[in-house]
């Protein structure tokens, strides 16, 4: 019922159960557990607390249920105006890639680290085309990320270049065709059947090896117009020094002389991080190839992590600022928090029902049951 909800962006709010709820401005930053002061805090200058805006039950009108928001929005000033280390400010390079073939939570992850990779790096990312995904094929068949993350925040599009398959197939691909002189597009998409299919499928795909629509016209096709890096998130883990970096832009440099050159103490703090992981460093191919493409829907390449726990930043400032990017542009869209609000306001209605308070407030217990785990 409540993803039917979510999907119809039908989740209404009762205004009166919302009374003793605080809105934005009366709610303090996200910072993190440690609670330190603004004076220690500089990031957080300029910044506000994150809404979540509900409509009420009878429409007539919106509902603040910020308390619910763990981000900031807008971010402090000092993030605003963060430029990126690693970003090499070359033109026209992207990042495509696959969403992982398991359910919305490993989708998820894996967005997020070719998210971050893209925003770091200075890449525009190109977003897959919308498919179905795992365990979520109830109603509408196919997903995109945007029904999940607001991937059209106004400060977000300020840091990062964001276009669809179909916009990335116009602008840097050129029809096979012997007629054809223009030479300033990357790459050549092939002419009958397998350029129709290519382009079918770049709207919206299916991963069934039948159809005209199949995911992997569109992948296949990616990989072998773009550098596939040899990384999978549970053997390697990605490196992001600024200095090895920097020794990689004139000639090739092997990820163990990377390593090697780094200090006693990096090297052991890389080395307790990635632990039995090969560290693989930024730079190389990783910044000269036009379009890289995670090929992440494969078992090979899959990148079946947390973001931060598969990108090392040798810079605490660097490390901290994508914590705070995920933190603050990649969470939940307003529906579904809507309705975890709602959940959560049939809970406190069943405790005071009960006389179960703590503290003043309704208290409940809640238990996370993942519901795909039963069939095995």
């Amino acid at each position: 019922l409540m993803e039917g909800e979510i999907r119809n962006n039908n989740i209404l709010v009762d205004s009166n159960k919302r009374n003793h709820h605080q809105d934005a401005d009366s709610l303090p930053l996200a910072r993190g557990v440690s609670g330190l002061p603004m004076s220690q805090t500089p990031a957080l200058i300029g910044a506000k607390h994150g809404t979540v805006t509900c409509p009420s039950a009878d429409g007539s009108t919106d509902i603040h249920m910020d308390e619910l928001a763990y981000w900031n929005d807008p971010q402090g000033d000092s993030d605003a105006h963060f430029v990126s280390p690693f970003d090499v400010q070359q033109p026209r390079r992207y990042v495509t890639f696959e969403p992982d073939r398991g359910g919305w939570n490993n989708i998820r992850m894996s967005m997020e680290i070719v998210i971050v990779f893209a925003a770091i790096t200075g890449r525009t990312l190109v977003l897959p085309p919308d498919t179905p995904f795992y365990l979520l094929k109830a109603g509408e068949s196919h997903h995109g990320f945007a029904d999940f993350v607001n991937l059209n925040h106004p400060q977000l599009r300020k840091r990062m270049d964001i276009i669809t398959m179909k916009e990335f197939l116009a602008k840097e691909g050129k029809e096979d065709n012997n007629g054809s002189n223009n030479d300033e597009k990357m790459f050549t998409i092939p002419s009958g059947e397998e350029g129709q299919k290519i382009y079918k499928s770049a709207d919206y795909c299916y991963y069934m090896a039948k159809s005209d629509r199949c995911c992997d016209n569109i992948y296949e096709f990616l990989g072998k117009i773009g550098h596939i890096p040899e990384l999978q998130a549970g053997r390697d883990c990605l490196i992001f020094d600024e200095a090895s970096m920097k020794s990689t832009l004139s000639t090739s440099v092997s990820d163990e002389n990377l390593l090697s050159a780094l200090s006693q103490s990096q090297k052991q703090d890389i080395n307790k991080f990635c632990d039995k992981r090969v560290p693989i460093f930024y730079g190389n191919e990783l910044i000269s190839a036009p379009i890289i493409h995670f090929h992440a829907g494969e078992k090979h390449h899959r990148l079946l992590n947390h973001f931060y726990t598969f990108l090392y930043f040798t810079d605490t400032k660097v490390d901290h600022y994508v914590k705070r990017f995920v933190r603050d542009f990649l969470h939940y869209v307003d529906p579904i928090f809507c309705a975890a609000g709602r959940v959560i306001e049939m809970l406190e209605a069943e405790a005071i029902k009960n006389g179960s308070f703590r503290g003043g407030e309704p208290k409940y217990s809640a238990l996370h049951v993942r519901r795909g785990e039963p069939k095995y």
